[in-house]
């Protein structure tokens, strides 16, 4: 049977990474973790301007996290092949998960981004 609740959430940006957790901006995640998180999960949430990654990482599992562009790239690339990303996290929790150091920067054009390192 269908997730009828799960189908209403996604449609108003939430998400099964949200439940139960505290979101943490990225300027403070960047600055408690300077040398990096474990991302351990991710969605892909339809936002105004396309999708977007949120994440959940080893060091704080009670917190998400939403990804700019490099990060949502890769939380594509990961969810290529699955019909359903909670199965997707599931697995890459189960692999230990993927190192990350997320860095703020600007383009060369001078526009802020946060730049992803896989460690």
């Amino acid at each position: 049977m269908k997730d009828f609740k799960k189908a209403a959430k996604s449609t108003q940006g939430e998400s099964f990474i949200m439940d139960g957790r505290e979101k943490i901006e990225t300027a403070l995640l960047i600055a408690t973790y300077p040398d990096g998180v474990t991302v351990t999960g991710a969605d892909l949430l339809k936002g105004d301007s396309g999708s977007f990654a949120a994440c959940i990482f080893k060091e704080d599992p009670d917190k998400f996290f939403f990804g700019g562009q490099a990060l949502t790239s890769i939380v594509k690339e990961w969810a290529e092949g699955y019909d359903d990303l909670e199965a997707m996290s599931k697995e890459l929790a189960e692999s230990g998960g993927v190192k990350m150091k997320f860095e703020k920067t600007k383009t060369k054009a001078g526009r802020d981004f946060v730049a992803v390192t896989i460690l």
